[in-house]
């Protein structure tokens, strides 16, 4: 009787000691897999971080393309400015063009625009007649105003596609993350 006891006892034993060896052998292969979505997490966090740099980075490049848009448009301001002067002084010494002609007849010499030797009432120049030195200097002024400006809308220009780049690749990896 006592050694039925102790084999029913026994056999209670190995079934739990069964169910438990189970169990851990179970235990395990949750371990592993709890360890690989450990690395998955681990590796996306690594990505979220890069992504969050990347965002910096762009934050950046925008702030680089408002500045290069502001200098265009200082730029473009600029030349305006500087065509205008031009154009006003150039106009003005082409009204000037007779008097400017006229201080260089001689009485008895034929005239060049008409040929006449005789030169009764002679055009005669303002005193605010620009000189063609003063053209030239506007005109030279506002061909260097216009070269900045054309670098100036190349250099936004090619940030604009330095952040519309930027911008793709982070929605690429935005979508690929989520």
């Amino acid at each position: 009787a006592a050694a039925k006891e102790s084999i029913l006892a026994l056999t209670g034993e190995i079934t739990a000691m069964q169910a438990e060896k189970k169990e851990l052998g179970s235990a395990s292969a949750q371990k592993e897999k709890a360890n690989a979505e450990k690395q998955q997490l681990i590796e996306k966090r690594k990505k979220l971080q890069a992504l969050i740099a990347s965002l910096g980075t762009l934050d950046a490049q925008r702030m680089r393309l408002v500045q290069k848009q502001e200098e265009y448009r200082k730029a473009e301001a600029e030349s305006v400015i500087k065509r205008q002067t031009y154009e006003a002084l150039n106009k003005a010494f082409l009204d000037e063009q007779a008097g400017v002609l006229a201080t260089g007849l001689v009485a008895g010499m034929p005239c060049p625009v008409c040929g006449s030797t005789e030169h009764p009432c002679l055009a005669a120049m303002s005193d605010h007649a620009p000189t063609e030195e003063a053209v030239k200097t506007a005109k030279e002024q506002y061909d260097t105003a216009q070269e900045a400006t054309n670098a100036a809308s190349s250099a936004a220009n090619t940030q604009k596609g330095v952040v519309s780049n930027t911008e793709e690749k982070l929605q690429q990896e935005i979508e690929v993350l989520l």
